[in-house]
């Protein structure tokens, strides 16, 4: 990925970076960095850590990759319906279901975290039955893919978070 193929971010702008969830962009602003000389980056504030304050450069493909801006209501009202058409497939080895769920909840497409949430509760509940537990590495999966969904659609949606799944299961009809 190269620089021209980044998407730019306004000041005002509410974007969603990666397990800071979503941020607010406070101002483009140039800083000298503990002597690293003056660079432009963006600065975040997150909406659920109002006191923290992240600085992401400008010139930094990976780490302005990792922010997106945020659905619609329409946007996630599509992603919801169009969910259960969807199926992502289950992964048997342990460390490849990591990765491959792992780029997923990273990615853009806030349908397939619904999907990675969906395959991954049905796993725990079949292991719950058994008497087993999930690895740590699918319940640190699972609670960063809740993360994001429940924290995004709250912000968008204008609701608790505990009402996100209430929300998600009403428009599903269930």
């Amino acid at each position: 990925m190269k620089m021209e193929d980044i998407k730019t971010h306004c000041a005002g702008e509410f974007v969603s970076y990666k397990q800071n969830g979503i941020c607010k962009i406070e101002r483009i602003v140039k800083q000298n960095f503990v002597g690293l000389g003056e660079r432009t980056y963006y600065e975040l504030s997150p909406v659920y850590d109002p006191k923290s304050v992240i600085y992401v450069p400008m010139d930094s493909v990976e780490l302005v990759f990792g922010m997106r801006h945020i659905l619609t209501k329409e946007e996630i009202d599509r992603i919801i319906v169009g969910f259960e058409d969807e199926k992502l497939p289950w992964i048997d080895d342990q460390k490849e279901r990591a990765t491959a769920y792992g780029a997923i909840v990273e990615g853009e497409d806030r349908g397939k975290v619904l999907l990675v949430i969906n395959v991954l509760s049905l796993y725990k509940k079949k292991l719950e039955a058994e008497k087993k537990k999930l690895y740590a590495s699918d319940a640190k999966l699972l609670n960063a893919a809740q993360k994001a969904i429940t924290e995004e659609f709250s912000f968008v949606l204008g609701i608790e978070k505990s009402d996100v799944i209430p929300y998600i299961l009403a428009k599903l009809g269930k």
